[in-house]
């Protein structure tokens, strides 16, 4: 059974960049433009992974994290942002608050796909 991965992410650009890379490693993508979206298809579909951007109108990504963390149904599911500031301040709030992964805008196809596998392995059973 494929693995699935939601991606929240308000442009749309790098939104189907990601949705393209995801579909070539075989993954079943799941998108949101929002984080009020994003929560609640987390909560439907319970995806493999949830790859977010930090900053959007209205829900933070960091907002949407602490939701997904705090709901057991939600809360184990790995975590990766996607963000173009480079302050590290920001990284160790990420990962501090829960984040499993922290990438840089803009990353190259195997920077984003390594990232994102290395972390769906991590949930496979032994």
């Amino acid at each position: 059974m494929a693995k699935t991965a939601l991606v929240i992410e308000n442009d749309p650009t790098i939104l189907e960049c990601i949705e393209v890379m995801f579909e070539a490693e075989g993954l079943e993508v799941i998108s949101a433009r929002n984080g009020e979206a994003g929560i609640a298809l987390s909560r439907e579909h319970k995806p493999d992974l949830v790859v977010s951007d930090l900053y959007m109108v209205g829900l933070s990504g960091i907002d949407i994290l602490d939701q997904l963390r705090s709901d057991p149904a939600t809360g184990q599911i790995p975590f990766m942002f996607i963000t173009a500031d480079a302050r590290d301040v920001v990284r160790q709030q990420c990962l501090a608050k829960g984040a499993d992964a922290f990438l840089l805008k803009p990353f190259t196809f195997d920077q984003f796909i390594d990232t994102a596998m290395a972390l769906l392995q991590e949930t496979e059973p032994e």
